[in-house]
């Protein structure tokens, strides 16, 4: 019987259930006898601050309900967003938790990750859309955020074809904490646009302002957890 369950904390991104960051470490901590839970967040929106600490706890106890025993211990482990909710979950005087684990954990909090994204935003906006309006903050629906991404993204891609684009997308991607990497510049520049192009993450940050924060109670029936536990 295991002796030790990980409580894993997913990131923004879809509400669905998940127990571990990967398949292959999933597999990898089974194998070192580990036990996993996780649940999907209850919402309503992927920056589930507000339920995810509660939706948490329940997967636990519904962990603990369908094994009949409770483990030895119980450590936290979130990656981004889910960073957050672990750091949190240590200080929940609720307890259960024996220790937390983040990785690239926003444990500074919301305002601060939006902030800078936001200045980011601003230097893309500025630097490569001079004398255009693109909004970047309250937004009136989703649609409008959604334009203001599109539009975010066209310009960044327009400008990835010239040196003085580049540079100015370097520029901003530094305000986004992205490096690039090491080696050559031209290659470092290049990484630079891929973290800011590929994979909607553009989209993510432009929408980060449209986010809800409003609380709303977590119940079972409206969290799905996933459960894994070793042979």
């Amino acid at each position: 019987m295991f002796s030790t369950v990980l409580l894993f904390a997913h990131g923004f991104g879809p509400l669905r259930p998940q127990d571990a960051p990967s398949d292959r470490t999933r597999e990898l901590l089974l194998a070192e006898g580990y036990a996993m839970v996780g649940s999907s967040y209850s919402g309503p929106t992927m920056w589930a601050l507000e339920t995810a600490l509660p939706d948490q706890h329940a997967a636990l106890r519904a962990f603990e309900d369908v094994l009949g025993t409770p483990p030895r211990r119980t450590i936290a482990i979130g990656r981004s967003m889910g960073g957050l909710v672990s750091a949190r979950q240590a200080h929940d005087p609720r307890g259960g938790i024996d220790g937390a684990l983040t990785t690239c954990g926003i444990v500074a909090g919301g305002l601060n990750l939006n902030n800078y994204q936001l200045d980011g935003l601003h230097a893309l906006s500025e630097l490569l859309a001079p004398g255009r309006t693109i909004p970047l903050v309250r937004y009136d629906n989703p649609e409008q955020a959604a334009q203001a991404a599109a539009d975010i993204l066209a310009v960044t891609t327009e400008a990835q074809a010239s040196p003085q684009g580049r540079a100015r997308i370097a520029l901003a991607a530094a305000l986004f904490n992205l490096s690039g990497g090491t080696g050559d510049p031209a290659e470092q520049q290049q990484r630079q646009f891929l973290a800011l192009t590929a994979g909607g993450a553009l989209n993510r940050y432009v929408t980060a302002a449209s986010r809800s924060n409003s609380p709303r109670a977590a119940t079972a029936p409206t969290t799905g957890a996933s459960t894994t536990v070793p042979c």
